[in-house]
């Protein structure tokens, strides 16, 4: 996956265009109450594929090639191999965006445009771009992330990363991780009137939409609140090592802390098992959660997608070892999270 993107994001355009298209969706779409002016418009629904990590993939076609795409919860930047773009024999053009590994320069990245692009069942814009990421870069594999974790290679798995945070204008995005399915439904409906499944506790929370199309929320970790995205692109939680510190009293030299890797300047990665994790009411028990030294030093960020204008906010990044327990609507004009359990 790619870590950072510095600089000219905004010189970039075409790539944070919204998605008009969903309009069009929603005459084919399902209502899920009928004659009920406050129904959920169903537009688009997909089943996910589960990684060993915990993560999923989503189908989308290609110019006619099926493909599997990691989904990675907010953002408007979609990227595809350099395997891929090669595949697909598709003209590059320089995008103006900068990659940073391990604090380097690592070179400028290219873009592709896709004519068509097929997601599940549904025909996305014609000519949507796709920024080109090196393959070595897929996953961090030539970092000493990539060299010590277990899930490393996985990026051979998937065939480029798909941010569901570019239908945040238009629609309502839902991740039932208990059955595995993406839903997509107009944002056409009565407030609050959105969990149509069978849950005995909801969490109602409500949350920040980044620039970036990323979402924040508050938790509780231990009956203390931070700030904290989530991020379906990583598969671990984390806290900042100085919240854990000093805000939860955590020692880092505790035997019950495991050290996962050094990540250079004499800094490591532990882990550690917490009491709860709560979101207005929906609690996870003992969650595992990764400390790390500043939360991610800005000149290395191996584990999401997150630019620099991120690091001044949140505290957690909520990742897949916690998400793959719920079942989250996302009702992005309420800017409200409705998360229940997973079936």
């Amino acid at each position: 996956m790619l870590r950072c993107l510095k600089n000219h994001l905004m010189s970039f355009s075409p790539l944070l265009a919204p998605l008009a298209f969903l309009l069009a969706l929603i005459s084919n779409g399902t209502t899920l109450a009928a004659d009920d002016q406050c129904a959920l418009k169903q537009m688009l629904i997909l089943q996910m594929e589960k990684l060993p990590s915990g993560r999923v993939t989503v189908p989308l076609v290609l110019n006619g090639h099926p493909k599997r795409f990691l989904l990675d919860l907010g953002g408007n930047l979609l990227s595809i191999s350099s395997r891929v773009a090669e595949e697909l024999a598709i003209k590059r053009k320089e995008s103006g965006l900068v990659l940073y590994r391990a604090g380097k320069n690592a070179g400028r990245l290219d873009y592709v445009t896709i004519n068509s692009v097929i997601l599940g069942q549904s025909r996305l814009p014609d000519d949507m771009q796709f920024l080109v990421i090196p393959e070595s870069s897929a996953d961090d594999r030539d970092t000493e992330e990539a060299n010590t974790h277990k899930y490393a290679a996985e990026s051979a798995s998937y065939d480029g990363v798909f941010r569901p945070g570019i239908f945040s204008q238009n629609a309502d995005v839902d991740l039932d991780f208990g059955s595995n399915r993406l839903a997509l439904f107009s944002n056409d409906h009565c407030e609050g009137q959105v969990v149509y499944w069978q849950a005995s506790e909801i969490a109602v929370v409500p949350f920040n939409l980044t620039e970036e199309n990323r979402i924040v929320i508050p938790v509780k970790l231990d009956g203390l609140t931070f700030q904290a995205m989530l991020d379906t692109g990583s598969w671990d939680t984390r806290l900042d090592q100085n919240a854990a510190k000093f805000d939860l009293n955590v020692d880092l030299n505790a035997p019950n802390l495991e050290t996962v890797r050094e990540v250079g300047f004499g800094k490591f990665i532990y882990q550690r098992k917490f009491s709860e994790l709560s979101f207005e009411g929906v609690t996870i028990r003992n969650p595992l959660i990764s400390l790390w030294p500043d939360f991610a030093p800005k000149e290395f960020l191996p584990g999401s997608h997150i630019k620099d204008s991120l690091w001044e906010s949140p505290t957690m990044l909520i990742g897949m070892n916690v998400l793959t327990n719920l079942h989250v609507y996302i009702a992005f004009e309420e800017r409200k999270l409705y998360i229940t359990a997973a079936q």
